[in-house]
């Protein structure tokens, strides 16, 4: 089954490079990161290209390492660079501030406005009246410690956060909630209220999924069977790149799906895909491709401001988020619901 996996951008300073790459690996296991020096464009200056990363991500990390040395309020202080700083302020006013991480190393100033916020910090390798007597090896040991110690509970909290769900600036959790609660909810209650199937009338749209072979379709050959239960598998493409209606007709060609519809009582007929065949033997089989992906793919495409024919990496990137969170919408819904639990799935194919 295809994962995506949440993904995390770490920033640093060069001299904080280390840093970052230690914190690429130890959170490799459950995210897909990427370090600072990967991830910019070239064409672009450093200020446009950070804004644009900013929704490619969904977290940030920046390290912030005693790069510099200031005079603050007539004393000398050791500092991050000035654009660590600028960098976690983008990624928290535009992720949240659960979502941005200032992973700051011991003794550094920082904006006094972060001091009563939880902040991971990790041993400094400098010698100082407070490392006096530990040297270089067992300085290095400690921090290779820290970091380690702090990415687990950053894994621990990207586990929890992952669980929850923003409404944020593009609709995948709003499409996700609209078609659980309009269509899957009510179908699925209305189908096990009458354990019947009763077909609906079959109309011309999408023209595309409607198949006659013959004179008699198979799917008669479900119509008015009863069944003690059902399984509905929501399919969902790994990528936007073409229309959901073409999705579709590709998906019901290979699988030799039938589509009916059902009649739902009070509500206007549900359209599903059947597999006639194993639907017969008292579990109903049924299945969806959201339609609704339609609008998740406009909205992607009016974000970028696309004006182009082809995909670009951070459109394949900015799909795959909303992808996955519209799928782990999905499947907290359906997990917390009595008539949904055990009955609808979701999965992530390639179409």
């Amino acid at each position: 089954m295809i994962e995506i996996k949440p993904r995390v951008f770490i920033g640093s300073s060069t001299e904080g490079k280390n840093i970052a790459e230690a914190i690429e690996r130890e959170l490799s296991d459950i995210c897909e990161c990427k370090i600072w020096y990967n991830a910019f464009e070239y064409g672009n200056s450093a200020y446009e290209d950070l804004i644009y990363q900013l929704s490619l991500y969904d977290y940030g990390i920046l390290v912030a390492t005693s790069d510099d040395t200031i005079v603050a309020r007539g004393e000398k202080k050791e500092s991050p660079r000035d654009n660590v700083i600028l960098e976690f302020g983008f990624f928290a006013g535009r992720l949240g501030r659960q979502r941005a991480f200032l992973f700051a190393e011991y003794g550094i100033k920082i904006p006094s406005d972060l001091g009563g916020i939880t902040q991971p910090f990790f041993p400094t390798t400098k010698k100082s009246w407070r490392n006096f007597f530990k040297s270089s090896a067992r300085l290095q040991k400690l921090q290779k410690e820290k970091v380690v110690e702090l990415c687990g509970k950053i894994k621990v909290h990207i586990q929890k956060r992952e669980k929850m769900f923003d409404f944020g600036f593009l609709p995948s959790t709003a499409l996700a909630y609209g078609y659980y609660n309009n269509f899957i909810l009510k179908a699925v209650s209305n189908l096990m209220d009458a354990k019947k199937l009763k077909l609906g009338k079959t109309c011309n749209y999408p023209r595309q999924c409607q198949r006659d072979d013959s004179a008699v379709k198979q799917t008669d050959i479900v119509d008015g069977i009863n069944f003690s239960d059902l399984m509905f598998t929501i399919l969902l493409p790994d990528n936007l790149s073409a229309d959901m209606f073409d999705k579709v007709k590709a998906a019901r060609t290979k699988s030799k799906w039938e589509m009916i519809k059902v009649d739902a009582g009070g509500f206007r007929p549900f359209d599903f895909f059947i597999e006639a065949e194993n639907s017969s033997k008292g579990v109903l089989q049924l299945s969806d491709i959201p339609l609704t992906l339609n609008a998740l793919n406009e909205a992607i495409k009016a974000y970028i401001g696309k004006s182009y024919i082809g995909i670009l990496e951070e459109e394949r990137l900015l799909e795959g988020r909303e992808i996955r969170v519209f799928k782990k919408v999905l499947d907290y819904l359906i997990s917390v619901n009595p008539i949904t639990k055990g009955r609808v799935r979701t999965e992530l194919i390639d179409i």
